[in-house]
């Protein structure tokens, strides 16, 4: 398949990935193989556009998204945004729910792959 980044959804309803890499386009015949390979997985820009539609971050999330992105920590988060840590926990939460992530760094690439950062 190319190099094509490839998520599939998982039992949990979470999104796996592999083989992940800097192009995001895929020609309709790579689609297939992959539809006939990984029935119910979905190339990068698939998954940028289910989340960008189905998803909606506020201003503050999506602030605490970038801060994750660039790896700070929730206390450092706090002291940069004004607002406790426990706050940054809330919304950091709000965020896992949101793009049905489990983990700081799956938030992040979610985040760049669907242009919400």
């Amino acid at each position: 398949m190319g190099g094509l980044a490839v998520f599939w959804p998982t039992t949990s309803g979470r999104w796996k990935a592999a083989h992940p890499t800097r192009r995001t386009r895929s020609t309709k015949s790579e689609q297939a193989q992959l539809q006939q390979l990984l029935p119910g997985a979905v190339s990068a820009t698939q998954l940028a556009t289910q989340l960008r539609t189905t998803i909606s971050l506020t201003s503050k999330e999506r602030n605490v998204l970038k801060l994750v992105a660039e790896g700070k920590s929730n206390k450092e988060m706090a002291k940069l945004l004004g607002i406790t840590p426990e706050t940054i926990k809330s919304h950091m939460k709000n965020i896992f729910a949101k793009l049905n992530v489990d983990s700081r760094a799956q938030a992040a690439v979610a985040a760049k792959a669907s242009g919400f950062i």
